[in-house]
């Protein structure tokens, strides 16, 4: 009954199976962290091919009669006879690719079955009709947006090289013996590249603790390619070409990343080599990439040899190939309690608020939620406790030896597909290269508050990015033979502190010299001599830096990198110190400027709208709402819709009814004029007195602004104590290489965030800090229930 069921909305629904390049999700729910590996396992819709989680299967906009491919694989321990003895690999699939990893003591059973709300119940896979046994066939076949052991690549990722369609092959090419290679100039016989243009094979290039050549010297693949003049591009990595693949890297200048070669076939059989009688014997660059990270002695950094350890709060992030930056500034501020209770607790509303023209995969706002609510909340904690009881019980059943598999030791989710949705707004974080962990989370923090009008749509509730991490600084430069101070006014959300003061030059540094945090904020706020030109006459100047406000989490990063002379970037890898009492930091204090011209630079002011939809202010009156906020409000909105319109009436009314008695005319340019100043950044409460004040001049309420302290909501007192919360340490020479962890302190614990594992932590690790979370002390701090494994 059930079989004729499926097949009949198989043919109403229209499914086919998927083509070769259809997006089918199949290795993660895209409003969750559930997979195949979940208790429940995945849920994938025979239509849309999207993935759900058990009880995010409400959440699928596709309707209730939608048919399901349910997939789940469970761990099951393997019997002693069918282990191999002789240490060979014991799978070689179709492709002959070597599965990396021990003697197997346990394996994946994959359950398959067809699914909906409009069945009695499931149907196993062998007892589906033709047409939707084909589809699910596709599916299982498929590799979708999938990545495999940790080399996750989104297909968008990796692009086909430019190169490769006309790539140059030198005439009479020498004949490659493929079993028998080793370094054209070092003579290693590991991590060899094979140059497809004229044969040469050097090792590659170097990393921060491996590769190059046996001479220390940067790898001759890479030095071959700049030797000949740069013409020969594309290198495949030997060890990793199968009948259907191949690491292929381009050199050149403007691709410089793994890309395709859709004509690797043909580019090797020019050198008498043939694609379907090799086989995959090393690893690929992602794969090493990773195992570098988890090999590397981290000993040069505190902390990091803890107790694994587990619970809310302290789930790891899994390395997908280079993206320990964005783990450790993501474990960052899901260390912010008010960031990660609004998500958690709004999970559902940006989920249910969906707009129906974007993917759940695209959407920043969706994958960061999904990610935060796994790392703070015991979702997955319990599943994979679920998973280990489950397993034992299956090894008592066999009668074999309970041994924890590898993939229960650290408690950890993946981040792909926020990664992703990140890449398709912000390019820059697109690839797999290693990117500054200071731009990323800037970049992040930034982009959250660009979207807070939406999030305020889905929660009806506002986030306030600007509250918990935005301040303003000033920076005044006082000419004495002129008699004159110009102040330059900015908001952000990160101050960049240099580790010494301005009298020591770089080169003469000892990288071995402690360094307080606190002579870091002095040596920013320290003054400096700069000559002011007027009138193409040089004047004596002084710089000096201050906080106009102070916030109520104070995010630092070190100036650790600087450009030497020759254009190369250097590294201090000076050690810092943060003292136990905190760091008392002060903003601004009203100074004596009498006999002095003062100056403010600051934006330039929107202009209000005049222009106003006609038919959009009839309705608002119809509504019964005042003409003076009807007509304010189609001024501020940039589109007719009238749900926008109604939401800046109840934000602003009570600015516009404050100012009544001196006038409806009055009173609408008040209220105006507050909303321009909101605009530019200042909080309500000194854009409400500056526009009192001043009334229509915009620009004097700016400098009556700069120039009289008020208590702000992101900035409630002119003195603050703050303490270390979070840190993130880079390990390595360079910016874009090396490793970055995190360490948050939670409960008064401090634990050690390195990729995938989460370790308790002895002490504070703050000397290899290269960006601080700072929390002001009169808050309290972040709670966690910690577990051992």
């Amino acid at each position: 009954m059930e079989s004729k069921q499926i097949a009949h909305l198989a043919q109403t629904l229209g499914l086919k199976p998927p083509q070769h390049d259809t997006i089918v999700h199949k290795a993660e729910c895209v409003y969750s962290t559930d997979t195949e590996k979940s208790p429940n396992g995945l849920y994938i819709n025979l239509k849309t091919f999207e993935s759900f989680g058990h009880d995010m299967i409400s959440f699928d906009r596709a309707g209730k009669d939608a048919l399901y491919l349910h997939v789940r694989k469970e761990l099951v321990p393997v019997v002693a006879d069918s282990l191999h003895e002789d240490g060979t690999p014991d799978n070689l699939d179709g492709s002959n690719e070597i599965v990396y990893k021990p003697k197997k003591v346990s394996e994946e059973v994959s359950h398959y079955e067809v699914c909906s709300t409009l069945l009695k119940e499931p149907v196993p896979l062998d007892m589906l009709p033709a047409s939707a046994a084909e589809i699910c066939r596709a599916i299982i076949d498929s590799a979708g947006f999938d990545f495999k052991t940790d080399e996750f690549v989104w297909k968008e990722y990796m692009e086909e090289s430019k190169y490769a369609k006309h790539l140059i092959q030198i005439e009479a090419p020498p004949v490659i013996n493929y079993e028998d290679l080793s370094c054209n100039r070092c003579g290693s016989t590991s991590n060899l590249w094979l140059n497809l243009s004229d044969g040469y094979v050097g090792c590659g290039r170097r990393n921060f603790d491996a590769g190059g050549c046996l001479d220390g010297e940067e790898g001759a693949a890479i030095q071959h390619y700049h030797d000949t003049g740069g013409v020969y591009p594309l290198a495949v990595k030997v060890g990793t070409i199968t009948a259907t693949s191949g690491d292929v890297y381009s050199y050149a200048p403007d691709e410089d990343a793994v890309v395709l070669d859709p004509y690797l076939a043909e580019h090797l059989a020019h050198f008498g080599l043939d694609v379907k009688s090799l086989y995959k014997t090393e690893k690929s660059t992602l794969q090493l990439q990773i195992e570098q990270n988890e090999r590397h002695n981290w000993s040069e950094m505190n902390g990091i040899d803890g107790e694994v350890v587990y619970g809310p709060g302290l789930v790891g992030l899994d390395n997908s190939g280079n993206t320990c930056y964005l783990n450790s500034a993501i474990q960052l501020l899901a260390a912010v309690d008010e960031l990660a209770s609004y998500f958690v607790s709004h999970y559902s509303d940006i989920a249910e608020n969906l707009p129906a023209d974007v993917n759940p995969h695209d959407d920043v706002l969706l994958q960061f939620a999904k990610i935060v609510r796994s790392l703070v909340t015991d979702r997955v904690i319990n599943q994979q406790l679920e998973l280990v009881k489950r397993y034992q019980v299956a090894c008592q059943e066999a009668g074999v030896e309970y041994v924890e598999p590898e993939q229960y030791k650290n408690f950890s989710v993946k981040p792909s597909m926020l990664k992703y949705s990140i890449g398709k707004l912000k390019k820059q974080f697109s690839t797999n290269e290693q990117q500054d962990a200071e731009e990323f989370l800037s970049c992040f923090i930034n982009l959250l508050d660009e979207i807070s009008p939406e999030i305020k749509r889905r929660c009806k509730t506002p986030l306030t990015m600007k509250d918990m991490f935005f301040f303003q600084t000033r920076q005044s430069i006082v000419c004495d033979s002129l008699k004159k101070i110009t102040y330059n006014d900015s908001e952000t959300h990160m101050i960049s502190l240099p580790l010494f003061s301005g009298d020591k030059s770089e080169e003469g540094l000892d990288d071995n010299e402690e360094v307080l945090l606190t002579e870091c904020f002095k040596n920013w706020a320290q003054d400096q001599d700069i000559d002011y030109f007027e009138n193409d006459t040089a004047h004596q100047a002084v710089i000096k830096n201050t906080f106009l406000t102070l916030p109520n989490y104070l995010i630092v990063s070190l100036q650790r990198f600087f450009l030497m002379p020759n254009c190369t970037v250097k590294k201090m890898g000076n050690p810092i110190s943060v003292p136990t009492e905190g760091i008392v930091l002060e903003a601004y204090s009203e100074e004596d400027n009498t006999g002095y011209k003062v100056e403010h630079n600051t934006r330039e002011a929107k202009k209000a709208k005049t222009h106003v939809n006609s038919e959009l202010f009839k309705t608002l009156l119809a509504m019964g709402f005042k003409e003076k906020l009807c007509r304010l409000a189609c001024e501020k909105s940039d589109s007719s819709n009238v749900d926008e319109c109604v939401n800046w009436i109840l934000s602003n009314m009570d600015t516009v009814s404050e100012e009544s008695s001196v006038g409806d005319k009055n009173s609408a340019d008040v209220a105006a004029n507050v909303s321009l100043l909101m605009d530019l950044g200042y909080p309500r409460e000194q854009a409400s007195k500056a526009a009192e004040v001043c009334g229509n001049d915009i620009a004097a309420a700016v400098d009556w602004i700069a120039t009289n302290e008020l208590s702000s909501k992101n900035g409630t007192t002119k003195r603050a104590t703050y303490r270390p919360v979070g840190i993130i340490s880079h390990i390595g020479s360079n910016i874009n290489t090396g490793h970055y962890v995190c360490h948050i302190n939670r409960n008064n614990q401090w634990y050690t965030f390195n990729d995938s594992k989460v370790l308790r932590s002895d002490s504070i690790s703050a000397a290899n800090g290269y960006i601080y979370l700072l929390k002001r002390c009169d808050g309290v701090e972040g709670q966690s229930a910690e577990h051992t494994t």
